[in-house]
């Protein structure tokens, strides 16, 4: 039996009874590496092992020599150099006959290039006292092949890298579904510890590097951004983190926020370059000369332009979330597609102008003939306008481009940025932690269960805000729709432009009554107050211990009525005849028409939830502009918002998007006892509940889960699954108390 070393040579492998580990003395005499004994190879080819022992690496002739740091200029060679390898040792009767003295190392090549080739690249946990590792991009062009290498560094107090080469950061797209990691990079075996002198520890180098795989749109982003003369440090997140370590993707998402704060540069790849990615580049730096904008959104022939910019802006980077920290905690960013390049900051001014002429954009749209079929084309729901306001807006910059000051609560970043998407649920809280100003105390821990990482949230919320409206808002990812949650954590999906699935299209449900966090449009429950909390044990009130179930909600409310009469849900924003008659409009006896002398202020403001777009009270013109929407109802008496709004007057298109704002995918109804109207979420049924819950600015529906009987001194709350939110003309700012006076009992959420 031999080892390989011995069998390639055709040489005695001695002594013949060694047992592994033990090597051979011709592999001790020459510093080969050496390999378990086997026997001959069989009929079929294969090798007869006596062990089941891995093979032990091999050791570098240059192990335990002396140096901390790479020879700047034999590094800088080294593809050349493994290039000139690869093809010597392709012939190896060729090396022999240049170099005798190397016949040894050709066979340990050779030996260690069998060895390596299916072996791909694990991560080792980082040396104590280090922050985070780099990838070290090594020269090369084209389509050649990519090597590199990981160094460790670490985070100084003063923030930023000491001793180390300036690196950049790489924000891109993982991708999903089809695109599985299956392109490969080498990472070479360049350890601190390793001076690469010769020829020789330059093939040690190559031959005992390692595949790691990748998935293409990071592959394409590293064959762009390397360079064909210096080595290119990168921090790059599938390569520089050991994603299979739960401790360690922790420990460095923590570290996060430094990092991207630290890079000289944050570069954001979309991906290679396409005929209208190239058009939209090219049209940005046109688009900033504002002597022009005007031009541009009013000529048919600059269309192909802007039809180009907005598939750029719907590009899928813009919808993940984590990457949103990336550009807004950065220095300066620049975005590249392929091999154009531009500013961060300019292409954000270029969304912006977009937004401001985007009306007058898609009426250029309409009336074009190659473009008149396609109206949603264009939309006012894009990620890129997400990316550009937070970027300019959650954070406060000194003059360098440093990050000073936070702006924004966690709830608020979770509840505006639900359309952003994540490969793990809890992600949904964790990647917007360093951009918080309040989220300190989150400890991000991927062990933990994500239904249980979104009650701890809502909790918070609920202390820091001291408001219940934090359940009214929809935020969770719609994957949760699968899994056992409380009711009063709500899918994304019915957020005013769907969940991350449909963040292209167009508004599929009309905008939250609440607002945004902090700034309540509504006081329905004024002079209702008491303290509320989020249980998990129990709840202490007046000597008695109200018992409450985990993952749920008490609170104190007022019952107000029961639904008793719902219409059909308001598709599109479609006005339907049947919720005008519920509304108190009549017909009038002369003619088929309804009348327009006897119009209930009820109907026009619940049409409205009582708000302009501005939140503040309607303007009086809004009636007069519903009076000329009847005028224009179809046979059946309905009043078609979708057409009405791209051929009415200017002030009644601004009335009918109010509408379509407010009532789009809800339900009218009508109470049982106080004949009470308003709108209530598409899943409200006959009998459910509507309440006002202390702390809650807005109505909700309720319906009854189950009652649980007082036992001794324990008081069971009554259990109610939460439906929504909902509007209810005159019981808006606090007129509960006076209607139904302050007498209020527990409601238990579910």
């Amino acid at each position: 039996m031999k080892c390989q070393a011995c069998r390639i040579s055709k040489q005695k492998c001695l002594p013949e009874n060694r047992v592994w580990p033990n090597k051979c003395q011709r592999c001790i005499s020459r510093g080969l590496p050496c390999s378990p004994p086997q026997k001959p190879l069989r009929s079929d080819g294969h090798h007869v092992s006596p062990s089941e022992e891995p093979v032990s690496e091999p050791t570098s002739p240059n192990a335990g020599s002396e140096g901390s740091d790479i020879d700047e200029e034999i590094h800088h060679r080294l593809p050349t150099n493994l290039v000139s390898l690869r093809k010597r040792f392709s012939r190896p009767h060729v090396a022999r006959k240049q170099n005798p003295n190397r016949i040894a190392w050709i066979d340990a090549v050779r030996k260690v290039q069998a060895r390596h080739r299916l072996l791909e690249y694990k991560h080792q946990p980082l040396s104590p006292g280090t922050d985070i590792r780099l990838l070290v991009i090594h020269p090369g062009e084209g389509k050649s092949a990519i090597y590199c290498h990981l160094e460790e560094t670490v985070f100084p107090k003063e923030g930023v890298l000491s001793g180390t080469r300036p690196y950049f950061a790489l924000s891109y797209d993982w991708g999903w579904g089809i695109d599985d990691p299956n392109h490969e990079i080498r990472i070479l075996d360049v350890s601190p510890y390793r001076k690469i002198m010769s020829m020789a520890d330059a093939a040690w180098a190559f031959y005992s590097s390692k595949k790691i795989y990748i998935r293409p749109n990071l592959f394409n982003a590293l064959q762009q951004l390397r360079s064909s003369k210096e080595s290119v440090v990168l921090w790059v997140d599938a390569l520089c983190i050991d994603g299979q370590s739960y401790e360690e993707k922790g420990s460095q998402v923590a570290k996060m926020p430094a990092t991207f704060g630290n890079a000289e540069e944050v570069y954001i790849w979309l991906g290679s370059a396409t005929a209208t990615s190239h058009l939209a580049m090219s049209f940005i730096p046109q688009m900033l000369n504002l002597g022009r904008f005007d031009d541009y959104i009013s000529d048919l022939n600059v269309i192909e332009k802007w039809r180009a910019f907005a598939d750029l802006m719907k590009h899928r980077w813009f919808s993940r979330r984590w990457v949103l920290q990336e550009v807004v905690l950065a220095k300066k960013a620049t975005m590249h597609c392929g091999s154009e390049s531009v500013e961060w900051s300019d292409f954000a001014t270029a969304v912006a102008l977009y937004n401001t002429g985007f009306y007058q954009i898609k009426e250029l749209f309409r009336v074009s003939g190659k473009y008149s079929h396609t109206p949603d084309l264009l939309n006012d729901s894009n990620g890129a306008s997400v990316f550009t306001n937070a970027t300019s807006n959650l954070v406060q910059r000194s003059s360098d481009g440093a990050v000073i000051k936070r702006r924004c609560s966690i709830e608020v970043l979770v509840t505006t940025l639900s359309a952003l998407k994540t490969s793990h649920l809890s992600d949904t809280i964790y990647a917007l932690i360093p951009l918080a100003k309040d989220a300190s105390n989150i400890k991000i821990d991927y062990s933990k269960d994500s239904v249980d990482v979104f009650v701890d949230f809502v909790a918070q919320c609920i202390k820091s805000s001291q408001s219940l409206d934090i359940i009214c808002r929809h935020w969770a990812p719609t994957a949760l729709d699968g899994i056992s949650s409380p009711t009063w954590i709500l899918s994304a999906s019915g957020s005013p432009f769907g969940d991350s699935s449909q963040f292209w299209g167009d508004r599929v449900n009309g905008d939250s009554f609440v607002g945004t966090p902090g700034s309540p449009i509504y006081n329905a429950s004024a002079g209702i107050g008491l303290p509320l909390d989020i249980a998990t044990v129990g709840y202490s009130l007046t000597g008695n211990i109200v018992d409450v179930a985990p993952r749920t909600i008490l609170a104190k409310g007022i019952q107000i009525d029961t639904i008793s009469e719902l219409g059909a849900r308001s598709i599109q924003g479609i006005i339907y005849r049947e919720t005008l008659e519920m509304g108190g409009l009549r017909m009038s006896g002369r003619d088929d028409r309804f009348d327009r002398s006897a119009v209930p202020d009820a109907l026009w403001r619940t049409l409205v939830a009582d708000r302009g777009a501005d939140g503040n009270r309607p303007p009086p013109w809004y009636r007069q502009a519903f009076l000329h929407c009847l005028d224009f109802v179809t046979l059946d008496h309905d009043i078609m918002t979708p057409t009405l709004v791209e051929h009415s007057p200017r002030l009644v298109k601004e009335f009918l998007r109010r509408v379509q704002a407010v009532i789009w995918n809800r339900k009218f109804f009508q109470t049982r006892e106080r004949s009470l109207f308003g709108l209530a979420p598409s899943q409200a049924r006959h009998g459910d509940i509507v309440c006002i819950l202390s702390g809650c600015s807005v109505p909700v529906v309720l319906r009854k889960y189950q009652y649980r009987p007082i036992s001794g001194s324990v008081l069971r709350a009554p259990e109610y699954e939460f439906v929504g939110e909902c509007y209810v003309h005159g019981l808006m700012d606090g007129e509960a108390k006076e209607m139904m006076g302050c007498e209020t009992e527990f409601i238990q959420l579910v």
